[in-house]
């Protein structure tokens, strides 16, 4: 964790970076409240800034999500009552640098690190180097790709023991391997106003094999306002105890370009 922290306030404090005016991004927020028999909270939100001269290109990305429910509770006197349970919490902090080698290919370094309280891990940091090629780059369709090396540390959850009794959580060690990282990104405008995106990383391992995907169409309303759907795919080869492999998330989101 300290480590992509690092990599990530070196690549803000570049002088090629710290140029605010030369920025573009966007920040997406999706909200659902639900208040009556049953009360439920979700919220989700995106931040992703870019940066690209004739050299160089930046990129940082941010996303958070977390939902709350009620679920029935047994009291101590017999009597059932209701109680407010996190039933999702994850947050991820990503950057990227590229130097373009030609007007297609470039070499990056890149760091991820994500927090996720509801998976097979307590947090992951990950940080690779490689080559991206720009396979379209038209005002209609882009398509590009990356692959390279990467280091992860991986902190994974406590493991609860049974046998012998009493139960007993024992904790786990942090453990480290090299991992093949690759990404595919694709964005097509289907009309003027309406465009299908498609965002997938891996990050494969011998430990353990995380895959993403994200499919999102997105509406536009105005110059700065747009309406996006997406559906999120999320994917752990190696998971331990009833610790579900997959997970989705489908959103409706407000995005705001600035």
């Amino acid at each position: 964790m300290h480590r992509l922290a690092i990599a990530l306030v070196v690549l803000a404090a570049s002088p090629s970076v710290t140029e605010a005016q030369e920025w573009a991004g966007a920040g997406e927020l999706g909200l659902a409240l639900a208040r009556g028999n049953a009360d439920s909270d979700t919220i989700n939100a995106k931040l992703e800034l870019k940066k690209e001269d004739d050299r160089w290109l930046y990129q940082i990305d941010a996303s958070a999500l977390r939902a709350s429910g009620e679920v029935d509770v047994t009291e101590a006197n017999g009597s059932v009552g209701r109680d407010k349970v996190t039933n999702a919490s994850r947050w991820q902090l990503g950057g990227k640098a590229g130097y373009k080698y030609t007007d297609r290919m470039y070499l990056f370094g890149a760091a991820r690190y994500d927090n996720d309280d509801f998976a097979p891990y307590e947090w992951q940091a990950i940080v690779s180097a490689g080559v991206g090629y720009r396979f379209i780059d038209t005002e209609t369709t882009r398509f590009a790709g990356e692959a390279g090396p990467g280091w992860r540390r991986i902190q994974p959850i406590d493991v609860l023991v049974t046998t012998p009794p009493p139960a007993d959580l024992i904790a786990q060690d942090a453990e480290s391997d090299a991992v093949l990282r690759g990404t595919l990104a694709y964005e097509h405008k289907l009309t003027a106003t309406t465009t299908l995106v498609d965002n997938f990383l891996i990050e494969a391992g011998s430990d353990n094999t995380f895959i993403q995907n994200e499919l999102g169409v997105q509406v536009q309303i105005n110059q700065s306002l747009a309406l996006k759907s997406a559906l999120q795919v999320r994917h752990n080869t190696d998971v331990t105890g009833s610790t579900e492999k997959t997970d989705t998330l489908l959103t409706t989101n407000i995005v705001v370009g600035f």
